[in-house]
């Protein structure tokens, strides 16, 4: 079973996503969690979700053993159905972290509404290594946490930990081994008590788009690889377009391109020969 949903006292609906070894997103797992979260839309008994992870953590992003398979373009996809399909629940979503969410894994984090972390959860997008960029990253990211941390995760691809990391990417950091799910539970409840709207497209700060510019002329100065001048398009695709939908379709646009180029496909294929154990 790739998805397992629980349903505890104060109707907090626990969805857990079991894929060994790294709950990567396969076929199977999006959509159970497509299912998942129109269930618990439509479930009146069912008031908030924590969504967290099996195993060793949360997720580390894109199944290895579906890359260059149909399986691996075929919906539902991450960002085209599984996103969505959180953000029509219309229910707040707390996200439980462990171990470690990577690429489509902290995307997938960055779409609930809040997060909890143990401390040593490790962070990254490491899409412009791979000759790529986040979709969906670059969008909420800039919503989130500063423009130069943003950066640093978005196009840099820097890592870091949730006890090091920027300032509003973890809502809640847990320093007691394995009591994540609890702290996740007891917000879950607590955003249900405070009755507070969710809001998913939250501000942008002022003078962003011209701050982005100005950023971008220093990227460029000292020298950018194509994925992370994309990535910084995007970035700014964020800041400049008229509300989150349009951005994202935007960013969406220079993924697409991105995916099928020679670069990408060479960096993937580097990277899944490293990791072949992960395929196996």
């Amino acid at each position: 079973m790739s998805v397992r949903v629980n349903v505890v006292d104060g109707g907090i609906a626990v969805v857990t996503m079991d894929h060994p070894p790294v709950n990567g997103f396969a076929l199977a797992l999006r959509r159970a969690l497509v299912d998942a979260f129109e269930r618990a839309r439509t479930d009146s008994q069912v008031r908030a979700v924590v969504l967290t992870g099996a195993g060793r953590m949360f997720s580390a992003g894109g199944d290895l053993r579906e890359l260059g398979t149909p399986d691996a373009a075929a919906a539902p996809g991450l960002a085209a159905h599984v996103h969505p399909a959180m953000e029509r629940c219309g229910k707040p979503i707390v996200a439980a972290l462990h171990g470690a969410a990577l690429g489509g894994g902290l995307e997938t984090a960055l779409v609930c509404h809040e997060r909890v972390a143990a401390e040593d959860t490790k962070f990254a997008l490491p899409e412009t290594t791979l000759g790529m960029i986040p979709p969906s990253g670059t969008q909420r990211l800039l919503r989130l946490v500063a423009m130069d941390a943003a950066i640093a995760i978005a196009v840099r691809a820097e890592k870091c930990t949730a006890a090091n990391a920027p300032v509003g990417l973890v809502d809640e950091l847990v320093t007691t081994p394995g009591s994540v799910m609890d702290a996740a539970i007891a917000r879950a409840r607590r955003i249900v008590a405070s009755g507070r709207p969710l809001a998913r497209d939250r501000p942008l700060p002022p003078g962003l788009a011209d701050a982005l510019r100005d950023a971008r002329r220093a990227l460029d100065a000292n020298g950018a690889t194509d994925a992370q001048r994309a990535c910084f398009d995007a970035l700014q695709a964020a800041a400049d377009a008229p509300d989150f939908d349009t951005g994202l379709a935007r960013s969406r646009a220079i993924y697409a391109v991105l995916v099928d180029s020679d670069a990408a496909r060479a960096a993937r294929a580097a990277f899944l020969e490293s990791r072949r154990d992960l395929r196996a």
